[in-house]
């Protein structure tokens, strides 16, 4: 720093028509002190908002599952009053129902879809009332295969499979839908994250609005005013501006969007 004011300084950022105790020197440190500062900033907001996303995902898993094991629970509950020890000496089989439904839930790319799941509910239901209500008649594998082939034609639980995969099947692809947007979300924002890049135009902006009134003699605890913040920081921004609309339509889908309705269709199967 010169020890007396100087003109004709050399300045291009921090241009004065007076004499001025800036250098192109402490310019250059100006700028580079603005880019870090609104990247930083940048940086630190899209790290919040990550943070944010991942905290309402983990939420919103936790609630489905808690959701889906009360139901096992009350099920078993049920069922174990209704039908006894021919409930209770079976009841693996619906263990691993929900336990293949809370498989299918927590995989980004099951195996396994919630109709495939249900199928084989019934398949193995069918094939144990059969055993149950047939004692003396021992049921080997060719027989269980005859009877599989023969449950499309009999249809022993009406048309209650079919009701109850259209529910499910609904009801997980929406929780499964608003998982999968909200990690999309994240990937993006993550993308962006790592590909923070503030111009030379913006920095030079950024630094005329922040740093370069002291080069005039003004106080360094002086603001600008809003309308030339928001101007300098549109222009910063301008590309991210492109996709405000569809960032507040997403937005705007969540907020609207009940997570406990198609719960409520899960818990009154």
């Amino acid at each position: 720093m010169p020890e007396e004011p100087i003109k004709n300084s050399n300045l291009s950022v921090c241009t004065v028509s007076k004499s001025t105790c800036c250098t192109p020197e402490i310019e250059s440190q100006m700028l580079l002190n603005s880019r870090l500062g609104i990247e930083r900033s940048v940086q630190d907001q899209i790290i919040l908002t990550r943070q944010q996303f991942q905290d309402f995902a983990n939420i919103f898993r936790g609630h489905f599952r808690r959701a889906l094991n009360q139901t096992h629970q009350q099920l078993d509950s049920m069922f174990a009053k209704s039908y006894g020890p021919f409930y209770l000496q079976h009841r693996e089989i619906f263990d691993d129902f929900f336990e293949e439904l809370d498989s299918f839930f927590i995989a980004d790319y099951p195996n396994s879809n919630v109709k495939q799941i249900l199928v084989r509910l019934f398949r193995k239901l069918y094939i144990k009332i059969f055993e149950l209500l047939n004692p003396l008649r021992e049921v080997g594998e060719i027989e269980k295969e005859c009877l599989v082939r023969l449950q499309n034609d009999l249809k022993p639980f009406g048309g209650y499979p079919h009701k109850i995969a259209l529910l499910m099947e609904r009801a997980f692809v929406a929780w499964k839908s608003i998982l999968k947007s909200i990690d999309q979300s994240n990937e993006s924002l993550f993308k962006i994250l790592n590909n923070v890049g503030i111009s030379s135009d913006c920095t030079k902006a950024v630094a005329r609005m922040q740093q370069c009134h002291v080069c005039s003699g003004a106080s360094p605890l002086s603001r600008p005013c809003p309308g030339f913040c928001l101007n300098v920081l549109k222009g910063c921004f301008a590309e991210l501006a492109e996709v405000d609309p569809q960032w507040n339509t997403l937005i705007g889908q969540w907020n609207s969007f009940s997570i406990f309705k198609h719960l409520s269709e899960i818990t009154s199967l």
